[in-house]
């Protein structure tokens, strides 16, 4: 049953990141939030050990910080892992959980002049204009959202800013037809998202173009598109 899955899946968990510590960052996080569904007091003895482990850490990395949160939030110890976020964000103020929390307040806010604000200061804070700027999945994720508010406030011409700020094609896709589809819904901007969707069509088979036929499961790639 579920119980016998949890107890498997911790014990081969638990064997994995002791005796391969390489893999310790990155399934820790799953072995101490399924540990505490099987053996809370457990899960809260070896949460603490690894706590007080990184803890000795002078410079903590990212990957620290994220593990002492996480195992924080996975024993239910909200307050702890809001204090340790805080602290993460004070060391790293342009790192992964500084824009995690830029990008949840952009997403809550309602009023569009404050959310492209908003906008412009995360554009700035973590470098999205720079000429070498490489974080292109995380920036996309905000231009789809912030096309998806224009989109609404039908405004035509800062939606294909947007847009146009979008690199993968996939997305920029997935921006252009929601759009298409609303305009369609609502019987606006007919020609315009007619107009829209077929180059929407286009990118997916730029997309699909690019795929290399050598990687593995290429075929399953491509019909995902």
């Amino acid at each position: 049953g579920i119980e016998n899955n949890r107890d498997k899946a911790v014990q081969i968990l638990e064997t994995g990141i002791n005796t391969y510590p390489t893999i310790r960052d990155k399934f820790f996080g799953t072995y101490i939030n399924i540990l505490n569904g099987v053996d809370r007091e457990k899960a809260k003895i070896v949460g603490e050990i690894e706590i007080k482990r990184r803890n000795l850490i002078t410079k903590k990395s990212e990957t620290d910080w994220n593990v002492i949160a996480g195992t924080y939030t996975s024993l239910r110890m909200a307050p702890q892992a809001d204090s340790v976020t805080n602290l993460w964000v004070a060391q790293y103020p342009k790192g992964t959980m500084a824009l995690n929390k830029a990008y949840t307040a952009l997403f809550r806010e309602k009023d569009l002049v404050k959310k492209e604000a908003a906008l412009k200061n995360i554009e700035a804070n973590f470098g999205f204009n720079e000429p070498n700027f490489k974080d292109h999945t995380n920036a996309d994720n905000v231009y789809f959202m912030m096309s998806e508010a224009f989109a609404e406030a039908n405004d035509q011409g800062k939606f294909m800013t947007m847009i146009n700020k979008i690199v993968n094609k996939q997305t920029k896709a997935q921006a252009i037809n929601s759009f298409a589809w609303d305009a369609a819904e609502k019987k606006r901007n007919v020609e315009f998202a007619t107009g829209l969707s077929k180059q929407s069509l286009e990118l997916l088979e730029q997309a699909k173009a690019e795929v290399n036929p050598a990687q593995k499961n290429a075929a399953q790639v491509i019909k995902g598109i």
